[in-house]
């Protein structure tokens, strides 16, 4: 497999997750969506995978959409845990 092939493969894979993401219950999509955007945040703020670590160590994307949400990083970790097993659900189908 050529490298174009699998930037179409990769490509095709992340629109399948972005459109099986609209299917998700409105709170598991918030919460997924939102996570995901503060890694995000982080990573390009980071100049290096150091101080990328740091910031995530000094309070995790996790903690952050908990805080976010008005929610505990157990209730919010267990929201996004069945958020992306139905996601996994989704994308089987």
């Amino acid at each position: 497999m050529n490298e174009i092939e699998f930037d179409f493969h990769e490509f095709i894979g992340m629109l399948e997750r972005n459109n099986a993401i609209k299917y998700l219950p409105q709170l598991e999509r918030d919460i997924l969506t939102y996570v995901e955007a503060v890694e995000l945040t982080i990573a390009e703020g980071a100049s290096n995978i150091e101080e990328y670590y740091y910031e995530v160590d000094r309070c995790s994307p996790i903690q952050r959409t908990a805080n976010h949400y008005g929610l505990t990083e157990n209730e919010c970790a267990s929201i996004l845990k069945q958020a992306c097993k139905r996601l996994d659900e989704l994308l089987e189908s």
